[in-house]
């Protein structure tokens, strides 16, 4: 029974020239309850393995699923700016997002996009199965719905998510004007972060949306300080 119980919690992965192995999670749910329930403490120590084994390819699913797990409560909890970067050949600024801009957000977890009666401002719809999803959250602030999609990977497809977006706007009861879909990456990526191939326009009845991509700097050495501060 220990075994099984060890099995459903963690795997032991080999790598392709058996010289290595790598304890990982046996799914992304095991590493969403981990990161939904660590303290700041747990945190630091998160954030410094990530730091730590980042050159490690044995490890970056593991890596990445970590990231994001930490990411969204940086995200949630800090009132700080963001910065932003659109992944545009034509544009080369920078600027900031603040979540908090329009006042506190919240976070609602969810199983399935139109079990949601209605979808309203500042709130963080995150999905509680991260299979077959298209994206990590949503937020609207005002009238900008906010994609968000983290990755430590270079590259990183965006899958298509029409039926996603068609719900969303029928269950938002006000007009959402801009639909931007942010990255959310280390810092080491964020410089040289790229645009992505996949879904490029939205179109909603009569309205046709440009879905613009943008790089946003999650700095976990800047949540690090963050929760530091608060122990």
């Amino acid at each position: 029974e220990r075994s099984t119980a060890c099995h459903r919690i963690m795997h032991l992965a080999v790598s392709p020239d058996f010289l290595t192995a790598v304890l990982t999670p046996a799914s992304p749910y095991v590493v969403q309850e981990l990161t939904n329930s660590a303290t700041k403490e747990d945190l630091l120590r998160i954030i410094e393995f990530i730091d730590i084994f980042k050159p490690s390819r044995e490890s970056s699913t593991f890596r990445g699923l970590l990231f994001e797990g930490v990411v969204h409560r940086f995200l949630l909890h800090s009132h700080d700016a963001f910065p932003v970067r659109p992944l545009s050949a034509i544009s080369d600024s920078v600027y900031q997002l603040r979540l908090w801009k329009y006042g506190e957000i919240y976070l609602e977890p969810y199983d399935h996009i139109e079990d949601i009666p209605t979808i309203q401002r500042s709130v963080y719809y995150r999905p509680n199965n991260s299979n077959n999803k298209s994206f990590d959250a949503f937020l609207i602030l005002n009238n900008l719905l906010c994609i968000f999609q983290m990755t430590i990977s270079k590259r990183h497809k965006i899958k298509p998510f029409d039926e996603m977006l068609d719900k969303i706007f029928i269950n938002f009861k006000h007009k959402i004007q801009r639909i931007a879909f942010y990255f959310v990456v280390p810092s080491y990526l964020y410089e040289d972060y790229s645009h992505q191939t996949g879904m490029e326009i939205y179109r909603n009845k009569d309205v046709e949306y440009k879905v613009k991509q943008f790089a946003l700097k999650a700095s976990l050495a800047k949540y690090g300080e963050l929760l530091k501060s608060k122990i």
